[in-house]
């Protein structure tokens, strides 16, 4: 039997989703499962995000439909200031409606939710669906080691003595973390280490009103908290989660619940067949120095976990497991693209945890404010995206922020009303919008700077730049980058945009003190922008936006050579072609120009207006057209990630080459 493409560790929904987006693709695909479904597994109460992502990948929504889980509309806390209950709803209209529903109309209704699942059947239908798209699925196989050769991952080696090959190997293995553990990857989070105690029962009942059984129910008691979740008609699980590190005893367990004063009236306690009453799972939060390398990838809690209070462990395991295909498929069909295919994975998924993180712990120190709770939720996420507190905390553990950005979606701004019924403070809001905004400006600029510069910003760049203005003027050229799309070579274009001149010539003059620049810039003494294009080592000075005739600029190169820069009333004859090129990739609604040397033209450039057509995004196009490039999708994923739309500012066309002047656009 030859070998297959990818190993997959694990059947959960982590292994199981990989496994099945990849045979949809034609992968082959071998999954290895230690144990025979269906199993027993905890993390019943799921995110809206999870089933959109099953059928959207997998056309699993009528599946998880019929399978008799129950429905989840939102979370109820008894947590915060007071003993009084509050509610986060997914789908806001439910904020404005439940008054007037009973269950059967709220059933009825096409109200977001998500599910609450018996993770027995939930695991194996995704279990099934992967093999039915072909995946080999071994079940009873536990692996033991992963197999190193040349400092690679080839494949695994299982504890009966058998070993299996592939080209890259999948760790879906839970918290297990085969691979973390066998290359001491493994980091603990000290500050999140709890365990959780529970049990089932028949019987129990639901919150008042039509939310009745349809809402998860999380109530802080003195020494943790009690999750009261039903999944199904007739079955609840109830857990008690605390900051110690070895199961409760039956009587404290109960002990807590009873504080916790859970709808359980009536209800018996289940006995599974084994003789079972209580389950124990340690929740201790952790994440990995790497999630991936060479040959292999981790995927769900073999990746990274969270505490399980905004009950993201599947929305994490799925959502990741569709990022992670799409990365081992990037590898398979394009291996020189694997390394920037794991690393993009990697860097999303460390982004997303650290906002569940960063939530987690707010949620346990918080200081009993709602409000406060709600305001951290907030920093977390695109401020355009919401216009309240309370929204932007359910645009976040609904696990829609995340999934929105894996497929791309913008979050329409929700109801003011809301906003005034809060009585949020507005000052308050405006400094959060403020703060949040710069925090994603540096961040893409800091982004910018790692395509550019993948080794670490130059030394002699790092007086020459002005990182803090140049992360306010995003917008308005105060840094960008300049991309070489056949080469495959970067540079930075900086501008004094918003800096006293002089001050800026200054600092220049440091950085390359052998030209004279002083004398150069003196030129244009009146020339709105002064402008250096750099690798760090050589650099061209530009004198911008002049008003001489056809005359836009005038350049100094730090080998001492001068060019200018002509509106193009007619293309010679030597460029022709290279005009062709950008007319045949779209280019449009800018205008061209000519860069001479001695009076020689040396190449055409095709200045865009996008900026104030606001239609970036169309212009986008062209530099895809020409070929783009790794670092042209970096830099449109990192800005659309951050709010703003990359686009071609400036694209020069040499005989021979291209090189495209990166923009960006706010989004909003």
């Amino acid at each position: 039997m030859s070998a297959p493409d990818v190993l997959v560790i694990g059947g959960g929904p982590a292994g199981a989703t990989t496994a099945a987006i990849l045979a949809r693709e034609g992968v082959s695909v071998v999954l290895l499962e230690q144990e025979r479904f269906p199993r027993h597994h905890v993390g019943e109460s799921l995110q809206p995000a999870v089933g959109d992502l099953l059928d959207d990948y997998l056309g699993l929504g009528p599946a998880l439909a019929s399978a008799g889980f129950a429905r989840k509309y939102g979370a109820m806390y008894v947590w915060g200031e007071t003993r009084e209950p509050w509610s986060i709803l997914f789908d806001e209209r439910l904020s404005r409606d439940l008054p007037r529903l009973d269950e059967r109309s709220l059933l009825a209704g096409d109200y977001e939710h998500a599910w609450q699942v018996e993770r027995a059947k939930f695991d194996e239908i995704l279990l099934r669906e992967a093999e039915r798209r072909g995946v080999a699925v071994r079940e009873g196989a536990r692996v033991d080691a992963p197999l190193v050769e040349a400092d690679r991952v080839t494949g695994v080696r299982l504890d009966s003595g058998e070993t299996l090959r592939a080209r890259f190997v999948v760790d879906a293995s839970g918290q297990r973390c085969l691979f973390g553990r066998a290359f001491s990857l493994t980091t603990d989070i000290p500050d999140m280490r709890a365990t959780a105690t529970y049990a089932y029962y028949d019987g129990a009942g639901g919150v008042p009103g039509p939310l009745a059984r349809h809402v998860q129910l999380v109530v802080a008691v003195r020494e943790g908290w009690v999750w009261f979740i039903p999944i199904s008609a007739e079955r609840t699980s109830v857990g008690v989660v605390v900051r110690e590190r070895a199961r409760i005893e039956p009587s404290r367990f109960h002990e807590l619940v009873a504080e916790a004063e859970l709808p359980l009236a009536g209800s018996r306690q289940v006995v599974a067949s084994d003789g079972t009453e209580y389950h124990f799972v340690k929740d201790w939060s952790f994440a990995h120095k790497r999630l991936a390398g060479d040959g292999f990838i981790l995927v769900g809690d073999a990746a990274c976990f969270v505490d399980p209070i905004l009950s993201g462990g599947v929305d994490f395991a799925v959502r990741g497991a569709a990022n992670a295909a799409l990365a081992l498929l990037t590898a398979l069909r394009q291996p020189e693209e694997a390394a920037s295919a794991f690393d993009r994975y990697e860097a999303r998924l460390r982004e997303e945890y650290r906002a569940y993180l960063r939530l987690a712990r707010y949620w346990y120190g918080n200081n009993r404010s709602v409000n406060g709770f709600f305001w951290e939720a907030h920093q977390e996420i695109p401020v355009d995206s919401v216009s309240t507190p309370l929204r932007a905390f359910v645009y976040l553990t609904s696990g829609q922020y995340a999934s929105d950005r894996h497929f791309r979606i913008f979050q329409e701004a929700q109801e003011q009303q809301i906003f005034r019924s809060l009585g949020v403070d507005r000052d308050a809001l405006r400094r959060a919008r403020r703060r949040a905004d710069a925090a994603q400006r540096r961040g893409l600029l800091d982004e910018i700077l790692r395509v550019v510069f993948p080794d670490g910003l130059p030394a002699r760049l790092e007086p020459a730049l002005d990182l803090a203005r140049s992360a306010q003027g995003l917008e308005d050229f105060k840094l960008n980058p300049v991309l070489c799309l056949e080469s495959g070579r970067q540079r930075i274009a900086a501008s004094d945009h918003g800096e006293p001149a002089a001050e800026w010539i200054e600092r220049m003059a440091r950085a390359w003190p052998a030209l004279p620049l002083c004398e150069f810039f003196a030129k244009g003494a009146a020339a709105p922008r002064r402008m250096v294009d750099t690798d760090g080592d050589s650099a061209v000075f530009y004198l911008d936006d002049l008003d001489e005739g056809e005359v836009m600029c005038r350049t100094l190169a730090s080998d001492g050579a001068e060019t200018t820069v002509t509106r193009a009333s007619e293309v010679p004859a030597e460029l022709r072609s290279a005009l062709e090129r950008l007319t045949r990739a779209g280019a449009s609604g800018g205008f061209w120009a000519i860069r001479q040397q001695a009076g020689a033209p040396r190449s055409l450039l095709w200045i865009s207006e996008s900026r104030y057509r606001k239609n970036a995004a169309e212009s986008a196009r062209v530099v895809d057209a020409l070929g783009g490039g790794s670092a042209w999708e970096r830099l449109k994923r990192a800005a659309e990630a951050r709010g703003f739309v990359a686009y071609p500012d400036a694209i020069e066309l040499y005989p021979d080459s291209t090189e495209v002047t990166v923009g960006f656009v706010s989004a909003r």
